[in-house]
């Protein structure tokens, strides 16, 4: 039984993993769109792109966070 359990808990952290992974991908798509509408290029581009996905994560975690308290 703790085997099965065991299995199930670390099936769910790689599912979770690659749920982030897939969400972070689709934030940098995001932000990278964002950054060529606004004629970014280079390393200007660069730290648009990482300051947009950073702002998109931490919008999620307090997104969660009240979801949490509501509870």
């Amino acid at each position: 039984m703790k085997k099965i359990i065991s299995v199930i808990s670390v099936l769910t952290l790689l599912l979770s993993a690659h749920a982030f992974a897939a969400q972070d991908e689709e934030s940098v798509e995001i932000c990278k769109d964002g950054a060529v509408s606004e004629g970014l290029t280079g390393d200007k581009m660069k730290e648009y792109v990482d300051k947009c996905v950073n702002e998109i994560a931490e919008d999620e975690k307090r997104e969660q966070m009240e979801i949490e308290e509501k509870k």
